[in-house]
Parts: structure tokens; C-alpha cells; sequence
């Protein structure tokens, strides 16, 4: 019997990978920014669809506002062909989305899904804690 629950326990281990696995290729940086939004640099964060970029992660984050309280904050390498020096996601401002520069694969800012392209992964996300007109960004 306790040989049963440890060979199950073991294979539930081994099955539970990190999430992250998927994104090996992108380098695990460690984040913890804090963004004041009464700063200047983050005045475009003041509306709803507003965004920025940060120079922090791998190759950067884009932080994007989806509403009055709600923020998400997106890695800016690519998932796909990450090892590319073209592996990079920049921001189209008019259609509000992510545009890798590969394959020109496009990502949806509210949630970091593949909106067209050859990608399949979503885009990387970090956490966004918001605290009055502060926000924290962590991994």
C-alpha cells in the first residue's frame, strides 16, 4: 500500500510540470517592478487600452491597462522562435495588439492569446498587483 502512494505521488510530480516549461528558451529573469502611475513616463496608462513599455524580463514588458483596475503586463520575447534576434513582441498601437516581428504572429493585450500567425503559445505573463496608484509587477 505505502509502495502504491509513492509510485503515485512520484508520477503526480513527474506530470505537474512548471508552466514555464513551455517558455524554456525564454531566460528566467527574476521581476519586481514598481510602477507609480502619477510618474510621467506612465501618463499613457491613465486610460483604459493605455500601455507602456518596461525595460525589465528578458526583452522587455509591455504593461497594459484592460480597465480602471486591472492590468496585465506581458513579456516582450517572443514564445515563438524564441532564440531569433527578431523574437520580439511590439505594441500596434491602432489595433491594440502584439505583433512578433518573425512571423508577424499576433497576440491579443487582454489576455497574451495568439490572435493569428504560426505561434501557438500564448505570450509570457508576469503578475500585476495594483495598490492605489501603485502597481507591482512580479514573477
Amino acid at each position: 500500500m505505502e509502495r502504491s502512494v509513492i509510485i503515485i505521488l512520484f508520477v503526480l510530480l513527474i506530470g505537474c510540470k512548471r508552466n514555464n516549461d513551455a517558455y524554456q528558451q525564454i531566460p528566467n529573469v527574476a521581476i519586481n517592478e514598481t510602477v507609480y502611475l502619477s510618474q510621467p513616463q506612465f501618463f499613457d496608462l491613465g486610460v483604459v487600452n493605455g500601455w507602456v513599455y518596461l525595460n525589465s524580463g528578458s526583452k522587455g514588458i509591455i504593461l497594459f491597462r484592460i480597465s480602471l483596475d486591472e492590468f496585465k503586463a506581458f513579456e516582450r520575447h517572443s514564445p515563438f522562435q524564441s532564440t531569433a534576434s527578431c523574437a520580439i513582441i511590439n505594441v500596434d498601437s491602432v489595433n491594440l495588439v502584439g505583433v512578433e516581428q518573425c512571423e508577424n504572429s499576433t497576440y491579443s493585450l487582454q489576455n497574451g492569446t495568439v490572435l493569428s500567425g504560426p505561434a501557438s503559445l500564448p505570450l509570457l505573463e508576469y503578475q500585476v498587483t495594483k495598490s492605489g496608484d501603485v502597481l507591482q509587477i512580479i514573477n
